[in-house]
């Protein structure tokens, strides 16, 4: 998408108050839906006496985690709010802080997450990697993140959920 259109769709949705508070009330529920499917995978393998399994799924998560987490330093490309300077994007980089934007984190984490439900239940594996969507849009809409960020951030996730699957 081209940077016009970029600006355009930025003013757009940010003339829409409500629109505006719909994508961060959205997200916000998404991010904790997200963790709580994580959660529920843990305490299920926990109540069932499979605390190594736990471990091993935390271990799962938390290495590509924390591997995106020093991609992102490395790379640490600029947010949409740093680059298009705009007044419908300034209060973002007033109160955000700046860089490490590729890959999306969130948008990482719940397609990881989703993924690796992928082996246990279809539903909730659906579910997440719907929430998942749900971010990414959210996040590039109000310009937190490019679109090339957030669709490498589920690309990353789901390999890193694929990988997990076949060594679990």
């Amino acid at each position: 998408m081209s940077d016009e259109k970029m600006i355009k769709m930025y003013r757009r949705v940010y003339r829409n108050p409500k629109l505006v508070v719909l994508l961060k009330v959205s997200g916000l529920i998404s991010v904790i839906l997200v963790a709580l499917a994580f959660a529920y995978a843990l305490f299920i393998l926990a109540f069932f006496g499979e605390h190594w399994r736990a471990i091993e799924l935390l271990a799962l998560a938390g290495i590509p985690f924390g591997a995106v987490s020093i991609m992102r330093r490395v790379i640490d490309l600029k947010r949409p709010y740093e680059v298009f300077l705009i007044d419908e994007l300034a209060h973002l980089k007033d109160r955000s802080r700046s860089g490490r934007s590729f890959p999306s984190r969130h948008v990482f984490s719940a397609f990881l997450i989703g993924t690796l439900w992928g082996m246990y239940s279809s539903p909730i594996c659906a579910a997440v990697i719907l929430l998942g969507v749900l971010l990414a849009v959210e996040r590039v809409l109000l310009g937190i993140h490019f679109i090339k960020d957030v669709i490498s951030g589920a690309i990353i996730g789901i390999l890193s959920g694929l990988i997990g699957i076949l060594i679990w």
